[in-house]
């Protein structure tokens, strides 16, 4: 076993809140390169990137409010309603 797959197995174990402290911590070791002060060249993966930007995105949407409710009605308001049914 890798200690890659070492690592999965146990985040995969860990309760969510200890997973969302350890984001952070995990982040900050990351390395990468400066290449002058306003911007940084990183060495991430576009899939680490791509992940990175969906965290950045889900802090500025902390700052809007809404329940699951609201998030369900909004959505059957602009895309209309989902009927789920089984297929036979």
């Amino acid at each position: 076993m890798t200690a890659r797959q070492e690592a999965h197995g146990l985040i995969d174990r860990m309760p969510e809140e200890s997973i969302r402290a350890l984001i952070p911590i995990m982040v900050k070791l990351i390395p990468f390169r400066k290449k002058n002060a306003e911007k940084e060249i990183t060495n991430l993966s576009p899939k680490m990137q791509a992940f990175l930007d969906m965290q950045e995105m889900r802090k500025v949407s902390v700052k809007y409010d809404f329940s699951e409710k609201e998030y369900e009605a909004a959505m059957a308001e602009k895309y209309g309603e989902i009927v789920w049914s089984t297929a036979e």
